[in-house]
């Protein structure tokens, strides 16, 4: 099942003017932007639902077409091909497309006063923190043209260390353009950490100033959204504290395949721990000893299986990586050891850990980041560059804290 990505409503011209508004009117305002955003919540739980039927259905068509019952039409299914890895059955458990992944997170920045930067200088947004990497946009001026970099600031110790993304970075544009978006993919490592973009440029290759000015420029200002989507991370995590491999066969009924990984384990087990693998396992597929799952990191399904086993498994590094898989399965008691974690042991920022509470709606962590919020640099730090992209009724909030300090 794919992840839902929260729909927050934007409700245009709203916004508060503290000093034309009293204090009454302001609560009275919040309480309706509460009751909107409880609406939409309803609403977006049934377009989950509706998406999990929908991924159902898909992936029983995928497997028709595997097995040759059904003819392949991609127009109509949107699904590549499946690969069996072995001459046994395995069925697919379909998060999403297969050409998409799990990791994935967007970053914009506005820069500003772009026709003023010097001829090969470099302007930098401000690090972002995802799945325990920091990360930021960079942009170059060369002689008449621009570059735009994607930075990786992660300290690679070794060369066995990579990170493989995909990334989508597009440009605001005030002009009628729908060739505005850059794809690349590329490998991050010791030996570079800043990954210039590459291909799918529809327009001039590296970008020509007269053309990014005429068509992407607004007040002198150029704002750039990006998408990474992390396809691996190699050599990266901790040491795994339990064995999942050939050697637990005995002691297991079903085999999990992730990118060539195979893992052993319990269907009852995994069944009691999540709503959509006992879906998999004791409605849909009773007679199935082996499934196969795209778009997710094995890493990470490692780590999530030594959580529910009862290691000691969550840092600062895997947190997100572990919280991501368990939110789109519904591994609650998961869900809940990376939030404990966050709320006493994580060393993260306070905009990191308040920017997870609010996509993995971790109520205990919003409440502790809330908490910690006692001085208006300290509310300012969670804002994201764009106010305006934010959640409206989480906008009123930061507000009503900020009123309360003073």
């Amino acid at each position: 099942m794919s992840k839902t990505v929260r729909i927050a409503p934007r409700y245009e011209d709203e916004y508060l003017e503290t000093d034309e508004r009293s204090m009454e009117e302001l609560v009275e305002e919040v309480k309706k932007l509460h009751e909107k955003q409880n609406a939409q919540d309803l609403f977006n739980q049934k377009i989950r639902d509706q998406q999990w039927k929908t991924l159902v259905e898909l992936q029983s068509i995928r497997v028709e077409v595997r097995d040759g019952k059904k003819k392949y039409n991609p127009r109509i299914c949107g699904l590549s091909s499946f690969p069996a890895k072995t001459p046994s059955e395995r069925v697919e458990i379909e998060i999403e497309q297969p050409s998409l992944f799990l990791k994935k997170f967007e970053m914009s920045h506005t820069f500003r006063n772009v026709s003023r930067i010097p001829d090969g200088q470099c302007i930098y947004s401000a690090r972002e923190e995802h799945f325990g990497v920091l990360w930021g946009l960079e942009i170059r001026r060369i002689l008449n043209t621009v570059v735009i970099h994607v930075c990786c600031h992660q300290n690679f110790k070794s060369k066995s260390q990579q990170i493989l993304v995909d990334s989508e970075i597009k440009f605001t544009s005030h002009a009628d353009d729908d060739n505005n978006v850059l794809r690349s993919s590329y490998i991050f490592g010791k030996r570079k950490r800043i990954a210039e973009h590459m291909g799918g440029w529809n327009g001039p290759f590296p970008i020509e100033w007269e053309y990014l000015q005429e068509r992407y420029l607004y007040n002198d200002s150029l704002t750039i959204k990006c998408e990474l989507s992390i396809m691996k991370m190699v050599g990266m995590y901790k040491k795994n504290l339990r064995c999942f491999d050939k050697t637990k066969k005995e002691f297991s009924d079903v085999v999990i395949g992730i990118d060539e990984h195979n893992f052993y384990v319990s269907k009852l087990f995994l069944a009691s721990q999540s709503s959509n693998f006992k879906t998999e396992f004791l409605e849909r597929h009773r007679n199935s000893s082996e499934f196969e799952i795209s778009g997710m990191d094995p890493n990470d399904f490692q780590k999530l299986l030594e959580v529910l086993y009862g290691e000691p498994a969550i840092d600062d590094f895997n947190v997100e990586g572990i919280l991501v898989i368990a939110n789109t399965y519904n591994f609650n008691m998961a869900v809940r050891k990376c939030e404990e974690f966050l709320v006493e042991n994580s060393r993260k920022s306070l905009k990191t850990r308040f920017a997870l509470a609010m996509k993995y709606e971790l109520r205990s962590l919003k409440i502790e980041c809330f908490s910690e919020m006692t001085s208006a640099e300290a509310i300012r730090s969670v804002l994201t560059d764009d106010v305006y992209d934010m959640d409206p009724v989480l906008v009123s909030k930061l507000l009503l804290r900020s009123l309360s300090l003073h």
